[in-house]
C-alpha cells in the first residue's frame, strides 16, 4: 500500500467512524450491520484461512495490533487461540501414553509411575500414521489389551486399569508440570532423571517438548552418572 492509497483510507475510516457515530439507534444499516453481513456471506471453514490469518501476523510490523483485531471479532486472546491449536488440532498417532494408572501393588511401599510412555513394538504397526477418531472399537481393545499386559508385566504389579492418550497433550502437560515443581519435589536429581526415564521418557521426548537446553543438560547428566 502507497502513501497515497493509506492516507485514502484512513480519511474514510473516520468517515465511517463518524456516519456510525451519527446513526440514531434502531437504524437498520450502519458499519456494524455491514460488516455482519460480510461475515455472514464468508466462508470461514474455508481451507487454510486459518494459515492465511497466521502469515498475516507473521509479516505484520505491528503485530499487537493484528491481536487486538483478532480479540475484537474472536473474543479470545491471540496466545490462548494458538494454545488451543496446539492442543487440539488432531496429529497422527506417533506415540501412545498410558495415564491415571491404578496400580494395584496392596499397600505394599513402592514407587510406581502414574504415566508411562508405550514402547512402539507393543502397538500394531498399522496403526501408526492413522488418527485416534479413525481407530475402530477393535482397534481401540486390541492397543488396551496389549497395553495392560505390557504394563504388568514390565513393572510385575497388576492394575486396575488406566487410560491413554494419542494426541501428545497429556505427556507435554506431565513434563511441563515435572520440569516445573522439580526443585520443590526432589533432593537428588539423579532421582528426578530416574523417574523419568523408568518412565519410559527420552531425551528426544524432553527435546520435543522442552526445548533443546532442558534436554542437553538431562543428557549430559545422565551420561555423566551413567543413567543412559
Amino acid at each position: 500500500m502507497n502513501l497515497s492509497e493509506e492516507t485514502k483510507h484512513i480519511k474514510m475510516v473516520n468517515e465511517v467512524k463518524e456516519l456510525f457515530e451519527r446513526t440514531p439507534e434502531g437504524q437498520i444499516v450502519d458499519s456494524d450491520t455491514i460488516l455482519k453481513d460480510l461475515m455472514d456471506n464468508s466462508s470461514f471453514e474455508e481451507t487454510g484461512l486459518s494459515t492465511e490469518l497466521l502469515d498475516i501476523y507473521l509479516k505484520a510490523k505491528d503485530r499487537e495490533s493484528i491481536e487486538n483485531l483478532f480479540y475484537t471479532f474472536t473474543g479470545m486472546e491471540f496466545e490462548k487461540y494458538l494454545e488451543k491449536c496446539i492442543s487440539e488440532t488432531t496429529r497422527p498417532i506417533e506415540s501412545i501414553v498410558a495415564f491415571d494408572i491404578a496400580w494395584d501393588a496392596d499397600e505394599e511401599d513402592v514407587d510406581l509411575p502414574s504415566l508411562v510412555v508405550v514402547p512402539r513394538e507393543q502397538i500394531p504397526e498399522r496403526l501408526f500414521g492413522m488418527y485416534s477418531e479413525t481407530l475402530s472399537d477393535e482397534d481401540v481393545s486390541e492397543i488396551s489389551d496389549n497395553v495392560s499386559d505390557w504394563l504388568s508385566e514390565k513393572y510385575e504389579f497388576c492394575h486396575d486399569g488406566f487410560l491413554i492418550d494419542y494426541s501428545g497433550n497429556t505427556l507435554r502437560e506431565y513434563l511441563e508440570n515435572k520440569f516445573a515443581t522439580a526443585s520443590d519435589e526432589y533432593d537428588d536429581e539423579s532421582v528426578f532423571y530416574m523417574d523419568l526415564i523408568e518412565a519410559g521418557i527420552t531425551v528426544e521426548h524432553v527435546r520435543e517438548i522442552m526445548g533443546n537446553t532442558i534436554a542437553d543438560t538431562m543428557q549430559m547428566f545422565c551420561e555423566e552418572h551413567g543413567l543412559l
